[in-house]
């Protein structure tokens, strides 16, 4: 059998480019090209929070070596706007 979790995101979005978020796929560390960050969430593959953190600047890194290998999803407030990203973290 296979199960499927589908998490609904009730708020408007855009998705960022594929270098917007570098390196990824990542071993620790990740930085963001984007102006005016208010916070970044980092989500399990089911929506929890994991981890949040704010007053970040553009190509501040965020050390993601403590989670476990796997893939996670990224809510960034920036500009005025919600961006939603994956990362692979190995």
């Amino acid at each position: 059998t296979t199960n499927f979790v589908t998490t609904l995101i009730d708020e408007p979005s855009t998705i960022l480019e594929e270098n917007t978020i570098y390196p990824n796929p990542t071993k620790g560390k990740i930085s963001i090209k984007l102006n005016e960050i208010q916070s970044v969430d980092i989500m399990s593959l089911q929506g929890k929070i994991i981890k949040s953190k704010t007053n970040i600047h553009k190509g501040s890194e965020i050390d993601l070596s403590n989670l476990t290998n796997g893939i996670y999803f990224l809510r960034i407030k920036a500009e005025n706007k919600v961006y939603y990203s994956k990362v692979l973290k190995y």
